[in-house]
């Protein structure tokens, strides 16, 4: 049988990570992502179109950058693409008659405001999943040592975690 207490260990320290640095996480993770793709990818593409060793040693890297790069400004583009269509659709489906001059308006209203609140949204979202991972860790590593802990108290640690972690990313954290 598995020893519960390195999934518990892991859930709180992963979801704390989330809980407090969840919006900036996403981010690096999504340029991390990017440039990887595109070192490796770039490199290959390199490979079968050159023998030049200065572009086979630098190519790979410049084209991971260059894709770092594209990929934050398509996470800019995505979210507002994803506010507009979410209105457009929602005022399709359930206020049909609207004028189509004024479901653009609202739809392109909603993407840039997605876009202009995006740090709020993020650490709310992410502050919230994090903290429910930890708290279940905490609750879980409770557990392990014998401490009953009702669902009143892991909804408490939940709460407290999950506006502390809010606090924490729109205070101290600055930028995307």
């Amino acid at each position: 049988m598995l020893d519960p207490l390195p999934a518990a260990v892991l859930m709180l320290l992963i979801g704390t990570c989330l809980c407090f640095f969840g919006r900036k996480l996403i981010v690096f993770a999504l340029a991390l992502a990017c440039f990887l793709l595109s070192w490796m990818y770039g490199g290959q593409i390199l490979t079968s179109l050159t023998n030049s060793s200065f572009l086979l040693t630098w190519g790979p890297w410049l084209i991971g950058i260059l894709g770092a790069v594209l990929g934050m400004l398509l996470y800019k583009l995505s979210v507002f693409a994803a506010g507009t269509l979410i209105v457009w659709f929602l005022l399709e489906s359930h206020v049909p008659g609207v004028h189509i001059v004024i479901r653009l308006v609202a739809s392109l209203t909603a993407g840039v405001l997605l876009l202009a609140f995006r740090k709020p949204i993020l650490s709310s979202l992410t502050a919230l999943l994090g903290s429910s991972l930890a708290a279940l860790g905490i609750v879980s590593l409770l557990a392990h040592a014998s401490v009953s802990v009702g669902t009143t108290i892991y909804w408490v640690i939940l709460a407290v975690l999950a506006v502390s972690g809010f606090v924490v990313q729109m205070k101290f954290g600055k930028g995307k």
